[in-house]
């Protein structure tokens, strides 16, 4: 009987032991999950893949807000005069069609404010043909690289707070540096870009509107749909919310949402979320068979025309 009872306290004692440090390994992966989701979440990267080869491109350095020695690095594309010439496309990039018809310019609004996603840079990909593209159909197009991204100064891993400045102080260039009337600016945001496009649209009812490209309803739920850390506390733990689902509601401008049913980085169906959410005037263009970093590679014919006819109603309304 004592030797029964000597066991019993003795397993009992291991078991305690061993999920007492199964607690202790729980609580240390919250720990550095809560510490350092910043650099699971986002990926920059200094270097840049592509640059602009058109003349009418700048460089431009703005400062950082709160920072007297840090700038923001980022593109300055001038829109086409009037009266030149360019190559438009017409066709699928995979068929690679152009025409040198002039370009019918969209007249009004004139400016977008491109916010790029939480990965690599401004550069990325084929970023540049695409800012190229919407130059054609008649915008000026800023795009910066937040701080820590690409050519920009500052903390490589900053926080949502610090995104959103970005945000603003690139707004702030374009209204007092270059004296842009707010209704002549659309707001762009790709993926992260349109959580961080959201958030300053809804500070700005005066913007002339607003597209949104490959974005979700909030990083908790986009964790979530990916099954990432299932077996930790996400709501509790994350600080990085972009929780645009919460801000839609509130916005005072046109806006056009765009994605591709094939993505999944991204499901299509949180674009159908936040449209949903979202006031009127809205619009949801969803292209088949398209993944979530090749919206404009696979299907430049309907992206440009989907963008084209709602900057075209942006101006019937103005």
């Amino acid at each position: 009987m004592a030797n029964t009872l000597k066991f019993y306290f003795f397993r009992r004692k291991q078991l305690l032991i061993f999920f007492g440090f199964l607690i202790f390994i729980y609580t240390c992966a919250c720990s550095f999950l809560f510490a350092h989701q910043r650099y699971l979440i986002f990926r920059p990267s200094p270097e840049l893949q592509t640059l602009p080869s058109s003349p009418e491109v700048k460089k431009v350095r703005i400062p950082i807000t709160n920072s007297k020695s840090e700038y923001l690095s980022g593109w300055w594309f001038d829109a086409p005069l009037s009266e030149e010439k360019i190559n438009v496309a017409t066709n699928e990039p995979a068929k690679n069609v152009v025409t040198n018809e002039p370009a019918k310019i969209v007249r009004s609004p004139k400016t977008i404010l491109y916010f790029c996603g939480a990965a690599g840079n401004k550069s990325f990909r084929s970023q540049v043909k695409k800012f190229e593209e919407l130059r054609k159909l008649g915008f000026s197009v800023l795009v910066i690289d937040y701080r820590g991204f690409g050519e920009s100064e500052g903390k490589q891993y900053p926080n949502e707070s610090q995104f959103y400045q970005d945000s603003q102080t690139a707004w702030n260039y374009l209204v007092k540096n270059r004296n842009i009337q707010p209704k002549d600016i659309v707001i762009y945001g790709e993926s992260l870009g349109g959580a961080i496009a959201i958030d300053l649209a809804v500070k700005h009812p005066e913007v002339g509107g607003l597209i949104i490209q490959s974005s979700f309803t909030s990083m908790a739920k986009t964790i979530k749909h990916h099954n990432l850390f299932s077996l930790f506390p996400v709501d509790l733990l994350l600080t990085q919310r972009f929780n645009s689902i919460s801000k839609v509601p509130y916005l005072k401008v046109p806006v056009l949402f765009i994605h591709g049913t094939a993505d999944t980085v991204v499901p299509y169906q949180m674009s159908k979320e936040l449209h949903d959410a979202a006031p009127v005037p809205k619009k949801l263009l969803l292209i088949p068979q398209v993944g979530h970093f090749d919206v404009y590679e696979n299907s430049s014919t309907s992206y440009l025309r989907g963008i084209k006819k709602f900057t075209k109603g942006i101006e019937s309304r103005q």
